[in-house]
């Protein structure tokens, strides 16, 4: 398809905007002595880099060398050590350093930090002073900070006040916070936010901890008090620009990951960035391998209708486009928005051994150097000429590497915890297209595993709150793991989707070692897998009441053979093509199902896809624990 400037009059502003700013382009980055400004469009790739560790000319080799001769114009890099202490001549000799390779480059120099100690904990003895996170049960969580509070912010985000002191003088020109990780965006119910709340609302300010949300929700306050508690988080973020401007009032302040849907970031969002220095808001609107969309530009638009202050810069990662497909996505990116930012540079750095930041088969980083060093030429080129404009550039439809997930289509069903709990985290071999629930308390670590076991194909997966709002999203390559704990944002059913195609997909396992309850739906219709032959798959399902028929029902795929056993007892067997069904009774709630070849080989055939339904009075879930089950509520 074509951008049509009639019907686009949108794109065209956004266009003539992007060339009036384009003065900045080339040849204008300040350092040391002036004013520290950003180019635009920003053409930028991101990475870490360790003021004690990181080995400076390892860094230019790899990178800043590779960037300036692509025609980069930006460098995001994430600074450690989280407790970082600029007084320290090493450390701050480090970022000097830093500064002036990048200026050599004519690289602007974008730092970014983590709250101190990434997520936000809480050392009950050393942090005294502040106040607990209060779960909507009343349960105070002494390790966990209350974020709708100043004091904690101070502490958290000391690195980020550390490195505005400095950087008028090193002649950077923007610092940055992720708050992708940080716990405890539930609502607190401690005393000191009551007591706010109460002195502006009809509420009694003495109700017991453990009472106030069934007292908000008897006076029909609920909604009230989420909507204003999430909205004092805009004093939080101006209290923050205000303390960053008061140090480099030239300094420019930006946010990643930016949603407007996520509650407790939009308030960030709207807040940050002046007319004059507009505030970077990082999106990751490109990071499911989708590339540049005209959605992408609606989105922009209404990042500037909530603040007209920032500037919108998708993010995307380089290994889930070919080479040849990076300079309709990096160009339109510049040209359409404010720019963009590649994650990351670890990706070309030589002997990477994870694989979820390989490249694909067969390429190496110097194609897609090469690659994004046409996008830069073709971005200066109409920057400079006003040809080509965006619209005259086809959009190239992506040819995804990894599988799509529509989120859209993806629903939280309202489920609560059933049985103790107990029992230890077992691994699930799947395959093709899943959807886990898992519930989780506020401030509660959530833990996953994942391994691309087998096929050459890529995986993606989203873990998502209970607004159904993204908390992570990555890809993995082929033979790639994933262990990484995210703390639940607020207490309830989490999903985690998960996608290596929708046929013949990769085959992986799954796990969740921190987490009580949680189940594998069976209503998109999934595909779940049992391998390798020889061994079975047991799972278990829960009927949800009554003497109503219920039953489990499988499809054989294609070449296939295989049998389902409902409590050792109750069996089907089926090959390609059939649908098998075995009753699930009704004499107790949990019922043990076994996914199994047959007893005896059958010639040319062999056991692996079930695609599973059930049907009647069950939860529409399979278990690996039945202490660990979920339930409607009631």
């Amino acid at each position: 398809m074509k951008y049509n400037p009639i019907l686009s009059p949108a794109i065209l502003n956004l266009f003539r905007r992007t060339l009036i700013a384009a003065a900045m382009l080339t040849g204008s980055i300040a350092f040391a002595g002036e004013k520290a400004r950003l180019p635009s469009p920003i053409l930028s790739a991101y990475g870490g880099y360790h003021l004690l560790n990181s080995d400076l000319d390892t860094v230019i080799r790899d990178w800043l060398d590779p960037m300036s001769e692509a025609g980069f114009n930006t460098v995001d890099l994430k600074i450690q050590p989280w407790r970082m202490d600029l007084s320290d001549e090493r450390q701050y000799e480090s970022l000097r350093a830093l500064a002036e390779a990048c200026r050599e480059r004519n690289l602007a120099l974008i730092l970014y930090v983590y709250p101190i100690n990434r997520f936000g904990e809480r050392d009950p003895e050393e942090d005294a002073h502040t106040v607990p996170f209060v779960t909507e049960a009343g349960r105070v969580v002494e390790d966990r900070y209350s974020l709708i509070h100043w004091e904690p912010w101070e502490i958290m985000l000391d690195g980020a006040f550390q490195l505005a002191g400095v950087s008028a003088e090193l002649g950077i020109p923007a610092v940055r916070i992720d708050l992708e990780r940080t716990v405890n965006r539930a609502p607190s119910y401690d005393d000191v936010i009551w007591a706010r709340f109460a002195a502006e609302h009809d509420v009694d300010p003495d109700t017991e901890r453990t009472g106030r949300k069934a007292e908000l929700e008897g006076r029909n306050l609920l909604e009230r008090y989420e909507e204003w508690f999430f909205g004092q988080y805009r004093e939080i973020a101006a209290r923050f620009q205000e303390r960053m401007l008061e140090k480099n009032p030239n300094l420019t302040l930006g946010l990643m990951p930016a949603r407007l849907q996520d509650r407790f970031m939009a308030p960030w969002v709207e807040v940050m960035g002046t007319p004059e220095l507009p505030a970077i808001m990082d999106t990751w609107d490109m990071y499911q391998g989708t590339g540049f969309t005209p959605r992408i530009v609606e989105r922009r638009e209404a990042f500037l209708e909530a603040n007209p202050n920032i500037l919108y810069v998708p993010w995307f990662a380089p290994n889930q486009f070919h080479p040849g497909q990076i300079t309709h996505q990096a160009f339109h990116a510049a040209m359409m928005a404010d720019g963009y930012s590649l994650w990351v540079l670890s990706m070309f750095t030589p002997g990477q051994d994870r694989a979820y930041l390989q490249l694909p088969h067969g390429y190496e980083p110097d194609d897609y150097w090469a690659a994004f060093g046409e996008a830069n030429s073709m971005i200066r080129e109409a920057l400079e000429t006003g040809s080509p404009r965006p619209e005259e550039i086809e959009f190239v439809e992506v040819d995804r590497l990894a599988p799509a997930i529509d989120l859209s289509e993806v629903r939280i069903p309202d489920l609560v915890p059933a049985g103790s709990g107990e029992g230890e985290p077992e691994w699930m071999r799947l395959r093709n297209y899943q959807v886990v629930y898992l519930w989780a308390e506020a401030g509660e670590p959530i833990r996953y595993e994942l391994r691309h076991r087998i096929r050459n194909r890529l995986i993606q997966y989203y873990l998502l709150d209970p607004d159904g709002n993204e908390l992570h999203n990555e890809i993995i390559l082929p033979g790639g793991r994933q262990d990484l704990t995210i703390p639940a944002p607020r207490t309830g059913l989490h999903a985690f989707v998960v996608s290596s195609g929708t046929e013949a997909g990769a085959i992986y396992d799954l796990r969740f070692p921190n987490t009580r309850h949680l189940g594998v739906a069976t209503d998109q219709p999934p595909l779940h897998y049992a391998y390798p032959f020889s061994s079975d798959q047991t799972y278990y399902v829960a009927r949800s009441g009554g003497n109503s028929p219920a039953s489990i029902r499988v499809r054989m795929g294609p070449r296939q053979v295989g049998r389902i056993v409902v409590n050792g007892e109750h069996e089907a067997v089926g090959e390609t093509g059939d649908v098998i069904e075995v009753a699930i009774p009704a004499d107790r709630e949990v019922h043990e199902v076994r996914f199994r070849p047959p007893e005896e080989p059958w010639e040319n055939r062999y056991t692996a896809d079930f695609r599973v339904t059930l049907h009647g009075a069950v939860e529409r879930l399979l278990f690996k624990n039945p202490e660990q089950r979920l339930r409607a509520r009631e």
